[in-house]
């Protein structure tokens, strides 16, 4: 029985052919598991832009504290929002120099409406005197408000005067379309705000599948390197004639 040896022979071709095929759809597919994950999860619709961060209005103007927030004491701010959404919102607390126990609590609504994107319940305790603190929408991508007017209502249950918080303010109209109040009656100024959001209509997941696409491009040109550079070419035909 003799042995031939062919380059091109088809059954051991084939099947490294065959696998390599499998291994390219295998690493393509393990690409764009991030993306099955949001679609999976649910979060398909916009989201944040990272890094993006916007003033309300300009900080111009003498800053101040606002009165103590004490449990008879509701704060009001005004906005017009001109992002997608709303991720954050950082504030600057006056604690006085002391430690004040209680809950601050915080409530974002759209104005017109009364419906609220997010609240919070702060431990005041764990406030800093002329310190900024953030506190972040828990679903940013459920309520999309650009061009409409927000509200951040602030109060704070059963705290007294001299162991209560405030937060600064600026004695200026700085927003468009807002303003501060307290208890109903107009300061002629506006919170000191940093707000985060979505700007226009950017969208994560767009990004997201881009970037698994560039990565599977990647990967597979370096299999494609890989198997051009180490695969067999020759095929050993055993089968012969006698």
């Amino acid at each position: 029985m003799s042995k031939v040896i062919k380059g091109n022979g088809s059954g051991r071709v084939l099947g490294t052919r065959t696998a390599q095929v499998i291994v390219c759809v295998v690493a393509a597919f393990l690409c764009f598991v991030p993306v099955f994950a949001d679609l999976l999860t649910g979060r398909f619709p916009y989201a944040q832009v990272a890094g993006f961060s916007v003033y309300v209005g300009k900080q111009e103007g003498e800053m101040k504290p606002t009165p103590q927030i004490t449990g008879d004491t509701v704060l009001t701010q005004t906005f017009n929002c001109y992002e997608y959404n709303i991720v954050d919102i950082e504030l600057m607390s006056a604690t006085y120099e002391r430690t004040n126990t209680g809950t601050m609590h915080i409530e974002l609504s759209v104005d017109d409406t009364g419906e609220e994107i997010c609240s919070w319940d702060l431990d005041v305790s764990k406030l800093e005197d002329n310190h900024v603190f953030n506190v972040a929408v828990r679903d940013p991508q459920k309520f999309y408000v650009e061009d409409r007017k927000c509200r951040l209502t602030v109060t704070c249950p059963g705290a007294q005067e001299g162991n209560a918080v405030s937060l600064y303010y600026v004695d200026r109209d700085c927003y468009d379309g807002g303003e501060l109040m307290i208890n109903g009656e107009a300061t002629g100024g506006d919170l000191y705000m940093l707000m985060t959001g979505t700007a226009g209509k950017t969208s994560y997941e767009n990004t997201k599948v881009t970037l698994c696409f560039y990565l599977m491009l990647a990967v597979e040109a370096v299999l494609f390197f890989l198997f051009h550079r180490f695969g067999k070419k020759d095929v050993i035909d055993e089968s012969g004639d006698e």
